[in-house]
């Protein structure tokens, strides 16, 4: 477990070829299998500039990350090959969390079932978060972002396609300066820079259900399922959003 009271250096990668191109190449495939669950990391960065064609033919200078253009987006390994083929190609979905609401944490179906003195863990509403994944074209178990009470505000890197399920939530998303509702039971293309706001949830129920379209692959699963429980799974093993996810 690496914890903010240390040095939050985590490895360092060393790697040899006979020449520059290889080496190169080697160390793309280990930051490639590479994968370090629960905090957030800088792998996928570290990635990005080794592939850049600046990188490769040896001029990266000290200001070059100054100017590098990077946005975040996920990688499958090979074991997650099939999962990636699912979604004909389409990238994953990146967020930077602005507000995380009261309580909006990772949940999936049929969630932690684990028994043996495990919590059981999983969605509230069974049935909500399914019908939000089937709509943006996920399959129904894939992880959900559930919303409790009051809901968070993110802002969507790249576009995709989310869902919003649940009792009713008032939720708008600001695209060009310009603010529209966002309508639940039903697929919403979202374009790259918009920001979504969910308000409370002012149904006969008090958890709503956000379903983005590949879900969230880097968040890990924990005996046998990503739901955030009582010190187990969810983002960074159990934490709530709040104001600390960068999703994948």
């Amino acid at each position: 477990m690496i914890t903010p009271y240390f040095d939050p250096l985590a490895c360092k990668l060393i790697v040899t070829g006979k020449d520059r191109t290889e080496a190169v190449e080697r160390i793309l495939e280990v930051l490639t299998k590479s994968k370090i669950y629960g905090p957030p990391n800088n792998v996928a960065y570290l990635r990005a500039i080794c592939d850049s064609p600046t990188f490769r033919a040896g001029n990266a200078m000290t200001v070059f990350l100054d100017s590098f253009p990077y946005t975040p987006r996920y990688v499958p390994s090979p074991l997650r090959a099939c999962r990636a083929r699912t979604f004909k190609g389409a990238p994953f979905s990146v967020i930077d969390v602005l507000s995380g609401g009261i309580d909006t944490t990772i949940q999936d179906y049929p969630g932690r079932l684990t028994g043996f003195g495990m919590p059981r863990s999983g969605p509230m509403d069974s049935l909500a978060p399914r019908i939000a994944n089937l709509l943006v074209g996920n399959a129904p178990t894939t992880e959900v972002l559930e919303i409790t009470l009051l809901g968070p505000s993110l802002r969507f890197r790249i576009p995709t396609v989310v869902s919003l399920a649940g009792p009713y939530t008032k939720a708008t998303m600001r695209v060009d300066g310009k603010s529209v509702e966002v309508p639940m039971w039903t697929r919403v293309a979202v374009p790259a820079g918009a920001t979504m706001r969910i308000a409370a949830v002012d149904g006969k129920g008090c958890r709503a259900y956000l379903a983005v379209r590949g879900g969230f692959p880097e968040v890990p699963p924990y005996l046998g399922s990503k739901s955030t429980s009582m010190g187990l799974g969810g983002y960074q093993v159990c934490f709530p959003l709040y104001k600390l996810l960068r999703s994948c």
